[in-house]
C-alpha cells in the first residue's frame, strides 16, 4: 500500500503582483492545467485571498515574497483521482503476487478478500525432496552455479508437483517441501506425493550431472 506522501504532488506556484497564477515548474504547470479556469485562483486552490496571508501560515501552503513584488507559493496537493486509483490497483496486484509466491492460491484469495477462516484437516501427506550429499557438491562449485542448479531443479519440482496436485510449501536450502490434502481435501492424498516424488527423484538433465535427489513422505494424523 503506498504511503500518503506518495499520493501527493509537490506544487510550486508563482503569483504575480496582479494575482495571476502560473506553475513555477513543469509538474506544477501540469497540475494547474488540470483545474477548470474558474478554479485557478489562489483562494480556490490554497484557501487564501492574498499570497501575503501565506507568508507566516502554518498550513500546507506557504508563500515567499520575491523582490519583484511577486510571491512563490509552495505546497502539496492530492494527485488526480485516476492516478491514485491506478497506484492503488498496481499495489494491490503486487501484494496479490507476493501472496501467491508464498501461499496457495485459495489461501491468497481468502487473505486478499479478508475472508480467511481457520480450517481443520484430519490428515494430509507431506513430501520432502533433498539433494544427496549437497554439502560436498556445494564445496566443489562456485555459489552462482550452485544456485542456478538448485533453481533448475526447484523449477522442475514446481511443474511436477503441480501436475500431481501437490501444493508446494517452501524450500529450505537444498530441500523442497510439499503437501497433498491441504488446502484442498483429497481422499487419496498419499498417492500424489508418491508419484511426484518418484518423478522428481528421477529428474537429471544429463548422465554427468552430479546432483541426485532423494524423496521422503509421511502421512501424519490430525493437523
Amino acid at each position: 500500500m503506498p504511503s500518503l506522501l506518495e499520493l501527493l504532488t509537490p506544487v510550486l506556484l508563482r503569483v504575480d503582483a496582479e494575482g495571476g497564477l502560473e506553475g513555477a515548474d513543469a509538474p506544477s504547470r501540469a497540475w494547474l492545467a488540470g483545474h477548470e479556469p474558474s478554479d485557478r485562483s489562489l483562494a480556490r486552490l490554497c484557501g487564501a485571498a492574498e499570497p501575503a496571508a501565506l507568508v507566516a501560515a502554518q498550513g500546507p501552503w506557504r508563500a515567499l515574497a520575491l523582490p519583484d513584488g511577486a510571491y512563490l507559493v509552495s505546497g502539496s496537493a492530492w494527485q488526480a483521482g485516476d492516478a491514485i486509483a491506478g497506484r492503488l490497483a498496481k499495489t494491490s496486484l503486487q501484494d496479490k503476487q507476493v501472496l501467491l509466491n508464498v501461499m496457495p492460491a485459495a489461501v491468497a484469495d481468502e487473505i486478499a478478500t479478508r475472508t480467511l477462516q481457520p480450517k481443520a484437516y484430519r490428515e494430509s501427506t507431506i513430501m520432502f525432496i533433498d539433494a544427496v550429499q549437497f554439502s560436498r557438491l556445494a564445496a566443489r562449485v562456485d555459489p552462482v552455479s550452485c544456485l542456478k542448479q538448485l533453481d533448475f531443479y526447484f523449477s522442475l519440482f514446481d511443474q511436477v508437483t503441480a501436475a500431481f496436485g501437490v501444493e508446494k510449501v517452501k524450500t529450505l536450502g537444498d530441500a523442497y517441501m510439499g503437501v497433498a490434502g491441504v488446502p484442498h481435501r483429497r481422499a487419496a492424498h498419499d498417492r500424489s506425493p508418491a508419484a511426484a516424488s518418484d518423478w522428481s527423484s528421477a529428474l537429471r538433465p544429463c548422465a554427468t550431472d552430479p546432483c541426485r535427489h532423494r524423496a521422503a513422505r509421511t502421512t501424519p494424523g490430525s493437523c
